[in-house]
């Protein structure tokens, strides 16, 4: 029986994948977010709880870069021993939020190498654009 507390999470098929944080996935991702991240009406995303004042507020593009890039390099470190003593694998992907199509938000799907075990996704990271501003909101 499944435990209630976990819920069944269906993302969608507009996304972009990659295994660590280089220049072509910063590329990557900075395409993304350029070709698929709708300007809000507002700052907040109350459906995900993404709150304005509890958000870093990058002056641009670039600078949401450097943040995303700082973000999935703390996470790379604390998973990559587990990668290379086998544990388990893991990939990034940054896809739009299936609660609400003006927020992006990137995950860490770690697949164990033992395949009796489900995957864990969590969300690393939220982006959101109001007017041409952007807001970013760290999970830790």
């Amino acid at each position: 029986m499944m435990d209630e507390s976990f819920e069944l999470i269906e993302f969608n098929n507009l996304k972009i994948e990659f295994d660590s944080i280089d220049d072509k996935s910063l590329l990557d991702i900075s395409i993304f977010i350029y070709d698929n991240l709708k300007s809000a009406d507002s700052p907040d995303d109350k459906q995900n709880n993404l709150k304005e004042k509890k958000s870093t507020k990058p002056s641009n593009l670039a600078e949401l870069i450097i943040l995303i890039k700082e973000r999935v390099t703390i996470d790379y470190k604390k998973n990559i021993v587990s990668k290379e003593t086998g544990k388990w694998d893991f990939t990034y992907f940054l896809t739009i939020n299936s609660d609400n199509d003006q927020t992006l938000t990137l995950y860490n799907n770690i697949q164990p190498y033992k395949r009796e075990f489900g995957n864990l996704v969590y969300p690393l990271l939220s982006i959101r654009k109001n007017k041409e501003s952007y807001f970013y909101w760290n999970h830790k």
